[in-house]
């Protein structure tokens, strides 16, 4: 045994390693909302009852009841342990592993840190060129563009030489071999020789969330094609899961509450030293789930500020493929004129961009509108399509309380009566949801609780006490509290009980996400299947619920469990007494006890009713 994985290498395992990815080796998995579905690969079923939380990165079978994370998955389908488990998505994904008694088996480690070596090489090579003479047209366009020195200095904006290898000799000079240099991603085999990828532009570190230097993004100076090239995809950088400065803006995402996403480099350092800093931008690709799935750990509202042109709006409605899968608040914000973000904080204040931040739309209300501005309204058959699209659009939003809304925008631009809108959208909610008349309300079941989930027996007890965990899974905090209130008493059952534990101990630690909960009760499996069902099934939106209303819920439970204790304590009393009143040989003594016991029981339970 190597030892004891580090906390450092596990964090990042975890954050690295996709439920849905992984999953995709063993099942079909399809899209129904925010969540996916398929056949249950532990159980025999013709419907599918396995659902997949791609955000909170957990599963849950409502068929069989097994349920957990990435690891738990790995473990029960390879007949794995956990360090097994994480070895294994360690060597998926290209990781290395350290352990508390020494590094991980040699052939794992030396690659991917040599790779953020040479790309961490590249970065301050190309910021001393740009303060070299032949960086000065690099420094020419950067005062153009009106980029201060602190801003370039705090984004490490560089210069790449002109000179077809003068990355590939310093690095060959600094002892990385040439095979290296074209694995980062910084040098390109050409013509039997090796030659830089990046030459003559201005240079944009991207980094990831521990602030290591994955790739670049370099902007041409002259007129060449491409304008702007990227780093490709290399063993330790995927456009995808990466956002552009997200490491540096992430705090100012959680201080502000929001984050404005946008489409370039320069847009983010104009925001930026315009004092907008809870921006992020994409590089390069479309919008993916795992852009988003970043953003969902820092926030719940995401502004999309993209060009006003076909890209841009194309860009923007992408988003939509992703509205329902993750709970986020995605928003549109339009700048005036179809300047980009930099050129208008250069001419404006930041006061005027957040004004255009106040007046963004929800994201189906600006797809809906941009639909409707596409087609000619006056022509019936063009306005017949533009409505079927906008129809379809709704049908597909879980998310009810705005579908009134958004049938008055179709009805009041395209001039068609709202009843009629109302129609087609039963119908063609009908069509995607065979035999379902709603649809079920935001934090809802994401499907049915079969009977075999449901225990054939659950006590009122435990039924209360399930409900006092659900509210405590979103609310972990209130555990310690609730876990000292029961003093030496316990919860009914054994799962509950561990499931509470683990709870308040978490918490006490300050964490305690569904995940790490889940990830907690990895070797004990009633429990950990007990937080995975209730995280996937509790219906009283108790994520939103405030910290007040939880405690109101939790000392109401409580409350109805002292009832259900007196109530068992009567029966008992009232049972004891019977039995004695029916002996041959009366303890009267006894008896008299036992009544004034059970007079001060009932005496009790009235107070606790009617108070």
């Amino acid at each position: 045994m190597a030892g004891r994985i580090k906390d450092e290498d596990l964090d990042a395992v975890r954050q690295r390693a996709d439920l849905v990815d992984l999953l995709a080796d063993y099942m079909q998995l399809k899209k129904a909302g925010k969540v996916f579905k398929g056949l249950c690969p532990f159980h025999d079923e013709k419907t599918p009852s396995f659902t997949v939380d791609p955000v909170k990165q957990l599963y849950h079978c409502f068929g069989c009841g097994e349920g957990g994370d990435v690891f738990t998955f790995l473990s029960k389908r390879e007949g794995l342990d956990f360090t097994e488990a994480v070895e294994r998505l360690a060597l998926r994904y290209g990781l290395t592993l350290h352990y508390e008694r020494g590094p991980a088996p040699k052939e794992r480690e030396g690659k991917k840190e040599r790779l953020y070596r040479a790309n961490e090489f590249a970065f301050e090579f190309f910021r001393q060129a740009l303060e070299s003479q032949a960086g000065a047209g690099a420094r020419r366009y950067i005062e153009s563009r009106g980029f201060g020195a602190e801003t370039v200095n705090t984004f490490g904006v560089g210069y790449s030489p002109s000179r077809p290898d003068a990355l590939y000799r310093a690095l060959i000079q600094k002892g990385f071999t040439a095979r290296e240099t074209v694995e980062s991603g910084l040098c390109i085999g050409a013509e039997g020789r090796v030659i830089d990828r990046f030459r003559g532009r201005l240079m944009f570190p991207i980094h990831d969330l521990r602030g290591r230097t994955v790739g670049f993004g370099g902007r041409a100076l002259e007129k060449v094609e491409p304008k702007y090239l990227n780093s490709p995809e290399t063993p330790i950088y995927e456009k995808r899961k990466n956002l552009y400065a997200l490491d540096l803006t992430r705090r100012e995402i959680l201080k502000e509450g929001y984050a404005v996403l946008v489409e370039g480099y320069t847009d983010v350092l104009g925001l930026y030293q315009g004092g907008v800093r809870n921006t992020a931008a994409t590089l390069g690709t479309a919008l993916t789930s795992d852009h988003f799935r970043q953003l969902a750990r820092f926030t719940d509202r995401v502004i999309l500020v993209f060009d006003a042109d076909a890209a841009g709006i194309a860009a923007s409605e992408r988003g939509l493929d992703f509205y329902l899968e993750f709970d986020l608040d995605l928003r549109v914000a339009s700048l005036p004129g179809g300047t980009d973000p930099a050129d208008f904080m250069r001419a404006k204040t930041r006061d005027d961009f957040l004004q255009v931040v106040e007046r963004s739309m929800p994201l189906p209300e600006f797809s809906l509108r941009k639909v409707l501005e596409s087609h000619n309204l006056r022509d019936a058959n063009a306005r017949s399509r533009a409505v079927s699209r906008c129809i379809s659009i709704i049908a597909n939003l879980e998310r009810k309380e705005s579908v009134s809304l958004y049938l008055k925008i179709v009805s009041d631009l395209a001039e068609v009566d709202h009843g009629l809108l109302a129609g087609m959208l039963d119908k063609a909610a009908g069509k995607e949801r065979p035999g379902a008349k709603t649809t079920p309300a935001r934090g809802a079941s994401p499907g049915p609780v079969q009977q075999s989930e449901r225990p054939e027996a659950e006590t009122p007890q435990a039924k209360l006490e399930r409900q006092a965990l659900a509210i405590l899974l979103d609310h972990p905090v209130l555990a310690i509290d609730f876990k000292a209130r029961l003093g030496d008493a316990e919860l009914s059952d054994i799962p509950n009980r561990l499931l509470l534990d683990e709870v308040a101990r978490l918490a006490g630690q300050g964490a305690a996400s569904a995940d790490q909960v889940v990830e907690a009760l990895q070797g004990r499996q009633e429990a950990r299947n007990l937080a995975t069902s209730l995280i996937f099934t509790k219906s009283g939106n108790t994520k939103e619920m405030s910290r007040e209303e939880a405690q109101r819920q939790l000392e109401d439970i409580w409350r109805a469990l002292e009832d259900l204790d007196l109530a068992r304590q009567i029966r008992d009393k009232k049972r004891a007494l019977d039995e004695l009143v029916k002996s041959a040989d009366r303890d009267h003594r006894k008896e008299d006890e036992l009544s004034r016991e059970l007079f001060q029981l009932e005496k009790q339970r009235r107070q606790l009713r009617n108070d």
